[in-house]
């Protein structure tokens, strides 16, 4: 728990401020049930609270935390309280900017499939035709294939610059070597800058299309799949009282 930003009036028995990093003790989560338990303890107690008891149920999504409770101790071991989430405990997830291009998925029109980029990892990225227009078909007569893979990708993380390469044996609107060059936006939210250069099967070009002008493509927003790497706030503050969530030991 974070108490970075805390009030000034938010002291220990000991007139202490509380530290600016708080453990949980014993954590243990349950992916199953979205469920994450903990405890706090406080040697010097906290708004008379020698030990707080955490049950945490995360929302489908990871949004919010959407159930489970405080339950409040004091040095004795008597209940102080039970402040109940999200009632009178409302944490929202703080959302994270990628830091990479690995693990996500960039579109045109809004769409999957349709000549949608994605980045598995730095061995497995792909253009998707999975949903491509039945109108889209190779020299042969044939649908582009579901996953065509990027050869030779290059991903260099200082300038945010992917580059590689897609060859059509059967030539795709009569291109046989696409070479491409993406630059991503600072956020990563979108490819912005950069082209695909395009050759006929004699290696003569046929033409540039330039990111963000003729391609146009964003990131696709992922919903996360566990509370590790999240951060969760009340009053959309960091430090007060924030709850992160860094690593199953962290």
């Amino acid at each position: 728990i974070s108490y970075e930003n805390a009030p000034s009036s938010w002291k220990l028995a000991n007139g202490e401020k509380p530290p600016a990093r708080k453990p949980f003790d014993n954590p243990v989560w349950e992916p199953a049930t979205r469920t994450f338990t903990a405890t706090v303890d406080w040697a010097n107690t906290f708004g008379g609270d020698a030990r707080w008891e955490y049950t945490m149920i995360f929302s489908d999504d990871f949004s919010f935390i959407a159930g489970g409770a405080c339950r409040k101790f004091d040095k004795d071991g008597q209940s102080t309280g039970v402040s109940a989430f999200p009632i009178q405990l409302q944490y929202i997830r703080v959302p994270t900017a990628p830091t990479t291009i690995f693990g996500s998925t960039y579109v045109q029109f809004g769409r999957l499939g349709l000549a949608s980029y994605h980045f598995q990892d730095p061995d497995d990225c792909y253009i998707s035709y999975e949903n491509a227009p039945s109108s889209w078909k190779l020299a042969n007569g044939e649908k582009p294939p579901a996953r065509k893979p990027f050869d030779n990708p290059v991903w260099e993380p200082a300038t945010r610059t992917f580059t590689a390469t897609v060859d059509w044996a059967n030539t795709f609107g009569g291109d046989a070597r696409w070479e491409y060059t993406m630059i991503f936006s600072d956020d990563f939210s979108f490819i912005a800058g950069g082209a695909c250069r395009k050759f006929d099967k004699d290696g003569q070009s046929t033409g540039v299309s330039a990111f963000p002008i003729q391609l146009q493509y964003i990131r696709v927003p992922t919903a996360p799949t566990t509370i590790f790497g999240s951060t969760y706030v009340q009053f959309g503050r960091l430090g007060l009282a924030s709850y992160h969530f860094q690593d199953p030991d962290d």
